[in-house]
């Protein structure tokens, strides 16, 4: 930002963005930390009114749920209208995400270690052997973890890293800022893009090129082609100045004089005509 490259906007929605990945994947491993990457607004009235008329209690829901389901309440109902999915996310959808969070949760009491790690595979087999309480009963989780009630979590230990604990990323969405009440890239003006980049070549011919070269009765045969046609054509050949152009242009103009319907023919000399003109012939 001193160097005037990024301006101070740009860098705030930088470290908004990092500080909402951050919170997103520490839901992973606790899905009970504080927080939110989505502000509804006005609409949270009519969100709540929604998920309540569903049998939803929004205030029981964890903050990674609930986060979650306000999400799917913005892209079927805001930024859309889709019913059938919205009730599908309420339904369906919702459940399995609560079930996934206590399971989460469940690793949390016990520790919550890194499941690649050979303490997280015995915590995997003694869960599948009888539950948290056989668990327990091993040994995890002796120590109740401060994430359950919201104190300092250890992130790193948590993303199955070591050191030193810290607070757990707190981070809540601003409110709308773009021009119509939405935030994120939908609100900013589009990029503005360098045009393509046009390589000024003039047409070859189709295939691989020749590895063999020409021989003398096809130079003969060019020569005649050349010395045949009209001083306008003439006047295009002069105009290039490389040999293999010359020889791709005669050869075309050759199929061409031997077929003058062939579609083919026709493109490739048509093609021929039009590279000329850009070049101001």
């Amino acid at each position: 930002m001193t160097t005037g490259k990024i301006s101070a906007a740009e860098l705030a929605r930088a470290e908004a963005r990092r500080a909402r990945n951050a919170l997103t994947w520490a839901w992973r491993k606790n899905p009970s930390l504080p927080g939110s990457t989505i502000d509804l607004g006005e609409w949270e009235g009519a969100f709540l009114a929604s998920a309540s008329g569903a049998g939803v209690d929004v205030g029981t829901l964890m903050p990674a749920v609930r986060d979650w389901l306000q999400w799917r309440f913005k892209r079927t109902q805001i930024d859309r209208t889709d019913a059938a999915a919205w009730t599908r996310a309420l339904r369906t959808e919702l459940p399995r995400r609560i079930m996934a969070a206590d399971r989460a949760m469940v690793w949390v009491r016990l520790g919550n270690p890194d499941g690649r790690t050979k303490q997280g595979r015995a915590l995997k087999a003694a869960l599948r052997a009888g539950g948290e309480a056989h668990a327990r009963a091993l040994g995890f989780g002796l120590a109740r973890p401060p994430g359950e009630t919201g104190a300092d979590v250890d992130v790193d230990a948590a993303q199955g890293g070591l050191g030193p604990a810290r607070s757990a990323p707190q981070w809540r969405a601003s409110a709308p800022d773009g021009p119509d009440g939405r935030t994120g890239r939908r609100a900013m003006p589009d990029r503005t893009k360098a045009p393509p980049q046009v390589r000024d070549r003039l047409p070859g011919r189709p295939g691989r090129p020749r590895k063999t070269p020409e021989s003398q009765d096809e130079i003969a045969e060019l020569a005649s082609v050349i010395r045949q046609a009209p001083p306008q054509v003439r006047r295009m050949f002069a105009a290039l100045s490389r040999p293999e152009d010359q020889l791709c242009f005669l050869r075309t103009l050759r199929d061409l004089t031997a077929n003058p319907d062939d579609p083919a023919a026709q493109g490739r000399w048509t093609r021929w005509v039009i590279a000329l003109h850009k070049r101001g012939f």
